[in-house]
């Protein structure tokens, strides 16, 4: 299970994911908690939108596809 994203990362592109789930969770004392489980989904559009970083912790729970598009690119579409 690879990290996706860690708690305040500044986001740099915004990914589809097309196949796979991925958990959210959040770290006390240096003890990781997931507590939710997604699928095919978009992670990480809202914090680019409102240029915020990222709240919880994201990782990977089975094989994921997708796509990203970086953040450079997403304000130039927008």
């Amino acid at each position: 299970m690879d990290q996706i994203y860690n708690e305040l990362d500044e986001i740099e592109k915004v990914v589809y994911l097309h196949e796979g789930k991925f958990d959210i969770g959040y770290e006390i004392n240096r003890k990781r908690f997931y507590v939710v489980r997604f699928e095919k989904t978009s992670i990480a559009e809202f914090e680019m939108v409102y240029e915020r970083r990222i709240y919880f912790q994201l990782r990977s729970y089975t094989v994921c596809k997708g796509v990203f598009i970086r953040k450079i690119d997403w304000k130039r579409i927008i």
